[in-house]
């Protein structure tokens, strides 16, 4: 069989891929005992100096318009070199001052579950 007869299938189609590509995976920068404890500090001031990471109300749109709530205690395990460290983090709860929706405001090193 010659190989024009032979069509597209004689040739590999990973044989056309770039061998020197390289994934990039970025890792997360790995969250330090002081920026919890900053959060710590920032969330459980009073009132409006309370510190809200959230911009728009996830039901209605408003923006910023949230009046304290309440303050939540979790757990979170931080790895620092090669100890585990569990730590307390507080986590502010708001309300919308439009619709009255509740919810909790995670920081940027604290994904919700």
């Amino acid at each position: 069989m010659k190989k024009e007869e032979q069509g597209c299938w004689t040739t590999d189609p990973r044989s056309s891929l770039k061998k020197d590509l390289a994934i990039n995976i970025e890792l997360p920068r790995p969250t330090t005992v002081g920026e919890v404890e900053e959060h710590n500090q920032a969330v459980r001031r009073q009132s409006a100096d309370r510190a809200c990471y959230r911009r728009l109300c996830s039901r209605c749109g408003e923006r910023g318009r949230f009046a304290p709530h309440e303050l939540r205690r979790r757990g979170l395990r931080l790895l620092v070199e090669h100890t585990v460290l569990c730590v307390t983090i507080w986590l502010a709860r708001w309300q919308c001052r439009k619709c009255r929706y509740i919810f909790t405001d995670y920081p940027s090193f604290r994904t919700a579950l």
